[in-house]
C-alpha cells in the first residue's frame, strides 16, 4: 500500500512536470492501476491550474544555504497568480 501510494506520487510529480516544462512523460512502466490514479490527481492539479495564472520560472532546481546548512531540490520556482 505504502510502496503504491509511492508509486503514484512519483508519476504524478513526472505528469505535472511534463506538463509545466513542455517534455514528455512516459508512463509504460507503471501499472494501468498506477497510471489511472496518477492521472485523476494530474487531473486535479490541472483543474486548479485553471483557476490561477501560473508562469515557470524554473523546475528542478538546486539550492543550498551556507547560512541555514542546507541544501536540495525545488520542484518548481513560479509566479502564481503574478506573486513569486
Amino acid at each position: 500500500m505504502k510502496e503504491e501510494a509511492a508509486l503514484i506520487g512519483t508519476l504524478t510529480h513526472a505528469l505535472i512536470h511534463a506538463h509545466l516544462t513542455r517534455t514528455p512523460c512516459e508512463t509504460a512502466d507503471y501499472s494501468p492501476n498506477i497510471a489511472d490514479q496518477a492521472t485523476a490527481c494530474f487531473l486535479t492539479f490541472r483543474n486548479w491550474q485553471e483557476c490561477h495564472r501560473v508562469k515557470v520560472i524554473a523546475a528542478e532546481v538546486q539550492v543550498i544555504s551556507e547560512a541555514h546548512q542546507y541544501g536540495g531540490t525545488a520542484d518548481l520556482i513560479a509566479a502564481i497568480d503574478g506573486v513569486v
